[in-house]
């Protein structure tokens, strides 16, 4: 039993108790308890997509290609820990109205790191800056969806440039000691 999904501990205490008269005569004890395991393996299998459904960050590739599609992300060309990031960065683009804030809670949520800077900047038009560190590689079709949900999230008719980091040294072969500290930067597509 878990805190998102009141599941049965005890299937056979449960059965015992649904069906008191029918699992205490004979064989047909045995014969119920029994039938209550196919129910008791099916129960397991929702109460974990239930639990997955509660905290998208430990979710399962089924249940996340679910979210996807109800956020309308695309998730083909996408590995699992891409998939997440973009689905819980929709659902967070869904509450954006566009605002500092917003648009932050968004682009932490988009890159699953807290080591990120937004700045929006402009009088009489919005244009607002999006940068960060992750800790993974991002695939091109990433960049494609990332770019898709933050053009959802900024604010209507304003411009906007968004650039993700992985971070790293430069090498110059394979003994050379590196030149500093060099990034490698990976910049959203606007669709």
């Amino acid at each position: 039993m878990s805190d998102s999904y009141p599941g049965i501990d005890d299937w056979e205490r449960h059965v015992l108790d649904v069906l008191p008269s029918v699992c205490r005569a004979g064989l047909g004890g045995g014969w119920s308890v029994a039938l209550s395991t196919v129910q008791a393996q099916r129960e397991l299998v929702i109460e974990g997509v239930a639990r997955e459904l509660a905290d998208l960050e430990v979710a399962g590739r089924f249940v996340l290609e679910g979210q996807a599609a109800l956020y309308g992300v695309s998730a083909s060309g996408v590995t699992t820990t891409e998939l997440r990031r973009l689905v819980i960065g929709a659902r967070a683009a869904l509450a954006s109205s566009g605002t500092d804030d917003d648009l932050y809670r968004m682009w932490t949520a988009l890159c699953g790191t807290t080591d990120v800077r937004v700045r929006t900047v402009g009088v009489m038009t919005l244009s607002s800056a999006l940068e960060a560190r992750i800790s993974w590689e991002p695939s091109a079709a990433w960049l494609r969806a990332a770019g898709r949900i933050v053009a959802r999230s900024v604010e209507a008719g304003s411009d906007w440039d968004a650039v993700v980091h992985v971070g790293g040294v430069l090498r110059w072969g394979a003994v050379a000691p590196g030149w500093g500290a060099g990034t490698w930067a990976y910049p959203l597509r606007k669709p």
